[in-house]
Order: C-alpha cells, then sequence, then structure tokens
C-alpha cells in the first residue's frame, strides 16, 4: 500500500486496510469478486480527498474572492472605483497580466482576507499574519492544482516579505466556491 499509494491522503489507515484487502484478496475468486477491486476503491479516494480539500480550503477560497474582485474592477471602469477598491483591500492587482495578479506582504494579506471575510459575512478566517502564511505554505499544492502560482518573498519592504499570488486568465476554472470562477 505503502509503495503503490504513497502520498495518499488516508495514508494513515494503511495499517488497518492492509489485514484487510489481505484477506478480501484471499476472498476474490471464492467470492466472484473483481480482482483488487480495492485499489480502484483507494484510488478513488484519492481523487474524492483531493477534490474535498480543494472545495474546503480557506486560503483558496478567500484567493478566488479576490480574483472575482480584481475581476471585476478589471471590468469596470472609472476612478472612483479604483479608488474604493484600493480603499478596501489597500492593493490593487496588476494592470498589465491579463489574469490576476498581485504582491502582497503577510499583513496585507490578512487585511485582504479579512476584508473580504467582512465583505461576504464569513468569520475572520485567521487572527493573524504569522498563522496566515503557515496556512499558505501548508496549502500550496492545493492552491498551485487550482491555477495558482505563488512566488514566496519576491521583494522585501521596509523589512517586510512581498509574496506574489497570480491566477492565469483561465475562464473555464472553477473556483473553490461554488459558482465563483477560479
Amino acid at each position: 500500500l505503502r509503495r503503490d499509494f504513497k502520498g495518499h491522503p488516508k495514508e494513515r489507515t494503511f495499517e488497518c486496510l492492509a489485514l484487510a484487502f489481505l484477506i478480501w484478496d484471499a476472498l476474490e475468486d471464492k467470492l466472484g469478486i473483481e480482482r483488487e477491486l480495492w485499489s480502484q476503491w483507494l484510488g478513488a479516494q484519492r481523487s474524492e480527498s483531493e477534490e474535498t480539500s480543494a472545495e474546503t480550503n480557506v486560503v483558496l477560497q478567500f484567493l478566488n474572492l479576490f480574483a472575482g474582485a480584481a475581476r471585476a474592477l478589471k471590468a469596470a471602469s472609472g476612478d472612483k472605483t479604483r479608488a474604493e477598491f484600493i480603499e478596501q483591500f489597500q492593493l490593487l492587482p496588476a494592470d498589465d497580466d491579463p489574469g490576476v495578479c498581485f504582491d502582497a506582504g503577510a499583513g496585507q494579506l490578512l487585511h485582504l482576507f479579512t476584508a473580504l471575510a467582512k465583505q461576504h459575512g464569513y468569520p475572520r478566517p485567521f487572527e493573524n499574519a504569522k498563522q496566515l502564511m503557515a496556512r499558505v505554505k501548508e496549502a500550496l499544492t492545493v492552491i498551485k492544482a487550482a491555477g495558482w502560482e505563488v512566488e514566496f518573498k519576491v521583494r522585501t519592504v521596509n523589512g517586510q516579505r512581498v509574496h506574489r499570488f497570480r491566477l492565469a486568465d483561465d475562464g473555464d476554472r472553477q473556483g473553490a466556491l461554488p459558482g465563483v470562477g477560479a
């Protein structure tokens, strides 16, 4: 199991499953069960777990909410809209990128996520910037699988590390929240 399903999200249960699968293997022929059906089942479990982790990842949800706000800003015109966006989020996405691209330090990202939570009626997702950055690093594989590129420490401003978050312009990609494009 560990060799064939390395990195499986249910790996912690392999010791328990190993005995059940040995018994299963011994009974396959006698009961007319398809050979190694359990292997297909484990593969399906992996797919389901990856899908669930993308749907429930708070960092990805808030990045996608910001991507939606940034796309709305690009579609709108006028200095007033731009000024309101800056006032609310304290940053602007890059104008020259066809997708969504922005640079933010940990504190700016915390402010951004807190503003989005307030705007959408969600509880505050993170208590401090350090906790948020730990979660971003933890969720990096899920974030990248959803199409986001994250570059850590692209520059330092006033002693604060600034990170780049970019989502390519991929109109067909669905976000982690239903109805919200990534």
